[in-house]
């Protein structure tokens, strides 16, 4: 299993992955031969004349199983451990992507260690002066 939406049409017309894997129909290995097809949101795989091929093979996990990574991001799961799933959304077009900028979390975590090291310096001069204040103020000499 995969959730990798990056898929292209082989040279076969094969739905593949970025590996080359086939990807699966309810049929067996979908053959949508011209890339112009349309896959609806309820996982139908339609030629560019609008005839429906196949469908998409979507599955869940059954009780809250665990898969096991594999290679090339595949996931693993064993016998009776997924089932087929019909109510979901199917977006042609779109990738599942991070929820974060990288950029952007890098720059906050710098902005973060330096405001905690400028502090940590306040606390230091803070500490500093207090000490003097107690051990060195009003001592008679």
């Amino acid at each position: 299993y995969t959730r990798s939406g990056s898929f292209t049409v082989d040279a076969g017309g094969r739905l593949v992955s970025r590996t080359g894997d086939p990807v699966m129909g309810e049929q067996g290995a979908l053959e949508v031969g011209d890339p112009n097809f349309t896959v609806t949101a309820d996982g139908r795989v339609l030629s560019a004349a609008g005839e429906e091929l196949d469908r998409l093979r979507l599955a869940a996990l059954a009780d809250g199983e665990r898969l096991t990574r594999t290679a090339d991001g595949y996931l693993a799961a064993g016998e009776g451990q997924t089932v087929p799933v019909r109510h979901t959304r199917v977006f042609q077009g779109f990738l599942e992507g991070a929820n974060t900028n990288l950029a952007e979390e890098m720059v906050e975590l710098t902005v973060a260690a330096r405001t905690y090291a400028a502090n940590q310096r306040v606390l230091r001069t803070h500490d500093t002066l207090l000490d003097k204040a107690i051990n060195q103020v009003g001592v008679l000499r």
